[in-house]
């Protein structure tokens, strides 16, 4: 399987809580409006089946969508990409960045366009992988993934990028076999 990255306990602490802006509510209502505006300019990446579900049945198609197939480790419903994007398959195990799935995100932030549609499916869990997709893409993504329990959180371009890298440098490196 590879190597996997741990986040350290204080950067844990720090991801529990809305890295960006949290949309909630009524607020959240207006979301797929202010996402149409920015899609002309923007890369949308949404991770969570939750959130990819919600641009979906927006009419928004992400130009990167992570999923797991999971919502709170139930079924979600959405086991499969859309059609006219390209797939890629990663493990992941549950709280880690895979050196796999880093590898993936790193390869598709260096083709990623507004034109472009790509789809990773994981094995395992997606949570942490909005943080390299933060970290990595160019500064015109807007990064969307759910906080539990309480809406969408949206992180614009370069608002984020430092802290984020921070992170992924300060993770743990571990062996899975």
């Amino acid at each position: 399987m590879g190597l996997v990255y741990v986040p350290l306990p204080q950067d844990l602490e720090i991801m529990r809580k809305p890295f960006g802006e949290l949309y909630e509510g009524s607020k959240l209502e207006g979301l797929p409006n202010l996402l149409r505006r920015m899609a002309g300019e923007a890369v949308i990446c949404s991770v969570g089946d939750v959130v990819t579900s919600y641009l979906l049945k927006n009419g928004l198609l992400p130009n990167l969508a992570v999923t797991d197939g999971k919502t709170l480790r139930k079924d979600s419903g959405l086991s499969k990409a859309e059609s006219g994007y390209v797939v890629f398959e990663v493990h992941n195990p549950p709280g880690t960045i895979s050196d796999e799935s880093l590898s993936v995100i790193k390869e598709i932030s260096q083709k990623v366009n507004r034109s472009c549609r790509f789809w990773i499916m994981v094995d395992g869990e997606e949570d942490l992988l909005a943080l390299p997709i933060i970290a990595l893409f160019p500064s015109s993504t807007v990064t969307l993934y759910g906080q539990p329990n309480r809406g969408v959180v949206l992180v614009t371009g370069n608002a984020k990028k430092e802290e984020a890298l921070k992170i992924l440098e300060r993770m743990q490196v571990a062996r899975r076999d």
